[in-house]
């Protein structure tokens, strides 16, 4: 009998390890260091993904400032973890770097996020020819939770259309 109890608390265990989305040493916090303003054309870029929505026709550009941002990242820290655990084990919020852009859509001021996975960004995932996230737009088709994008409206200071890219 003492046999049988132990193997099924050893078992309730490894399935509770089984449901944890990171390690518990992995950072948490969405960094400043892994986020970047990007504005003009490289901003535009941004507007149109290839496998997720797009934010809607932009009349025009501003440049959200780290007042602007501060807000927008407390709200998404929140909601990339929700959906990261939804679609399973992937990665820590903390993973994903984030390029942000300022347009004007339907006469509202919206910080448009696109947020690419670590294992995306930079020269294992580019090749000899990486790109730099902080001045160029990334572009990922499809990959699912390896990149996701939302739009935030700076006014009303909130956080719509969150989507994952197309299927993996």
């Amino acid at each position: 009998m003492r046999v049988f109890i132990i193997l099924a608390l050893l078992s309730l265990m490894a399935c509770g390890r089984g449901a944890t989305l990171v390690s518990p040493h992995a950072p948490t916090v969405l960094s400043p260091q892994t986020r970047t303003v990007l504005t003009g054309p490289q901003a535009l870029a941004l507007a149109h993904p290839c496998s997720r929505a797009a934010p809607g026709q932009v009349s025009g550009q501003w440049t959200p400032s780290s007042d602007d941002l501060e807000p927008l990242e407390k709200l998404l820290q929140s909601v990339l973890t929700g959906q990261l655990v939804m679609v399973g084990p992937t990665a820590a919020p903390a993973d994903y770097y984030r390029q942000f852009a300022g347009f004007i859509v339907n006469g509202r001021r919206v910080i448009y996020v696109s947020g690419v996975s670590r294992r995306g960004v930079g020269e294992e995932a580019r090749g000899a020819n990486p790109i730099d996230w902080r001045t160029q737009a990334l572009s990922i088709c499809d990959g699912g939770p390896i990149s996701f994008g939302a739009e935030y409206d700076a006014d009303t200071h909130q956080l719509s259309k969150f989507s994952f890219n197309g299927a993996p």
